[in-house]
């Protein structure tokens, strides 16, 4: 079975490499991380690192399947040996239908993929991403969540390792760090909003006077 499989992928990749790509690759949907002179940018534990940006997938038929060719093109030479998957959920406000099409994919990566993958930290995860994380609990195997890393803000990369301060501002789109401050902004309204409900009203009414 596994000489099928192994086929399975082999043809799957020379389709990715023979597939126009350009819709979603200039989109930047799929970038394994490299210094300018093209060379790997490794994790803290010496892991080459593949990040996920789903929301710059343009809308269009048939764009989320140039999306997995694209990421076997990609990790076809780093799922050699340990890779992490820096996924990057920010603004992306489809997470159901993104977990299905991850469990619908995995299903064509290769055994290597599978056994190499070290890590998967998934930055800004939505309340709705860590509830189908706990679903999918029961479906995938307890060793997968020993991998599974969560990221509320963008300097936690760094303050954890994952990856340079210099490397995570260059390779990170400035619209990321938008959603971030927007999301912090949003977090404090909702504080603060949870304060004042404990303050009597009539204090509440001087405050706001």
């Amino acid at each position: 079975m596994s000489g099928e499989q192994d086929s399975a992928y082999e043809r799957e990749v020379e389709n990715a490499n023979e597939a126009d790509l350009s819709e979603v690759e200039n989109k930047g949907v799929v970038t394994v991380i490299r210094e300018d002179d093209g060379s790997l940018i490794a994790d803290n534990e010496g892991n080459a690192i593949v990040m996920v940006i789903p929301a710059l997938v343009p809308h269009g038929d048939g764009v989320w399947e140039k999306c997995f060719k694209l990421f076997l093109r990609e990790t076809k030479d780093i799922c050699g040996s340990g890779y992490r998957v820096l996924y990057v959920h920010s603004a992306f406000s489809s997470p159901v239908w993104m977990a299905w099409w991850l469990i619908r994919m995995r299903g064509r990566l290769s055994r290597m993929h599978k056994k190499n993958l070290k890590a998967v930290t998934i930055v800004h995860p939505s309340l709705s991403v860590r509830v189908i994380c706990v679903a999918l609990s029961a479906v995938l195997r307890e060793s997968f969540w020993r991998k599974l890393h969560y990221a509320d803000r963008v300097e936690e990369l760094w303050l954890d390792g994952v990856l340079s301060r210099e490397v995570v501002t260059r390779v990170i789109p400035a619209g990321v760090a938008v959603f971030e401050e927007a999301l912090v902004e949003e977090n404090e309204m909702m504080r603060d909003e949870a304060i004042s409900l404990g303050v009597p009203l009539e204090r509440r009414e001087q405050r706001d006077g």
